[in-house]
């Protein structure tokens, strides 16, 4: 049987570190997770997971 390789997704480091747990704003896949925002809720949305986003929460 040929391998098909069909790519990993660009965004895959980020879907994997929040399987893991909540990505921050100071983590250096924060900006990914903005920019790819769509896309990786989509993906949570197609497994049953709903992807929550706090952007404005600010520190006292």
């Amino acid at each position: 049987m040929e391998k098909i390789d069909i790519g990993m997704l660009p965004y895959a480091p980020v879907i994997v570190k929040l399987l893991q747990g909540a990505v921050y704003y100071e983590d250096k896949l924060w900006d990914e997770l903005i920019l790819n925002q769509i896309q990786i809720d989509r993906f949570f949305r197609q497994i049953g997971i709903e992807l929550i986003m706090e952007e404005n929460v600010y520190n006292n």
